[in-house]
């Protein structure tokens, strides 16, 4: 039986009916060469607002890092959407990974707008040891044009709030910048402007400038 509802597969258990989550059936597919790859699968899945379970990640985790060869290094990556729309799943995979015994060869890595890290958040993941990625596209005049929130209001201030907060704690934070053709005149200036306020350990930049 194909089932990802937690009380379905207690009872699938209970009557001793196998069943399979959604990411194992990919996972199984990709590996038999029936899928090319499971991500564009995932995305049409957040696409149509599927979220992911601390029980579907455990099982994506132990079938694609554990076989990994012990010592090999290995990275976990969380991106989306927004991961941090699922802190449950988050912290139980990162929980899972750093307590587990190739914990000490296993990057992890949040890609993330910062608006969900507060100061728990923060500290959980510079525990942790994950290296956020932030998107973040600039100054608040850049940034807010297109990340905005549902009332219409800029997410600058609250993605640099997340920042702040993560960085107070100790995390190592890198910065993901996208220029588009409504921004590409102010980008490389406020692009530069916001790494001299931020002081991030990395930044990268894309540009989508599709008509």
């Amino acid at each position: 039986v194909l089932m990802d509802e937690c009380p379905g597969r207690a009872r699938a258990t209970r009557e001793g009916i196998p069943w399979i989550g959604t990411l194992e059936l990919m996972l199984r597919a990709k590996r038999q060469g029936l899928i090319p790859e499971v991500k564009k699968y995932l995305k049409a899945l957040h696409d149509a607002s599927f979220r992911m379970t601390p029980e579907i990640a455990r099982q994506a985790i132990e079938h694609v890092l554990d076989p990994i060869p012990s010592g090999q290094r290995r990275t976990l990556v969380f991106f989306g959407g927004e991961p941090l729309l699922a802190p449950d799943t988050v912290m139980s995979a990162v929980s899972q990974v750093r307590s587990g015994p190739e914990a000490d060869n296993t990057d992890i890595m949040l890609q993330t707008n910062g608006i969900a890290i507060d100061e728990e958040m923060a500290r959980f993941l510079a525990e942790n040891d994950v290296f956020i990625y932030l998107s973040l596209d600039g100054t608040a005049d850049v940034h807010d044009r297109h990340r905005k929130l549902l009332g219409g209001r800029g997410s600058y201030e609250d993605s640099v709030r997340g920042y702040c907060n993560a960085r107070e704690a100790g995390c190592r934070m890198g910065i993901s910048a996208t220029a588009t053709k409504e921004t590409v005149d102010r980008f490389s200036a406020s692009f530069r402007e916001m790494l001299a306020y931020l002081q991030p350990d990395a930044c990268g930049a894309v540009t989508h400038l599709h008509p």
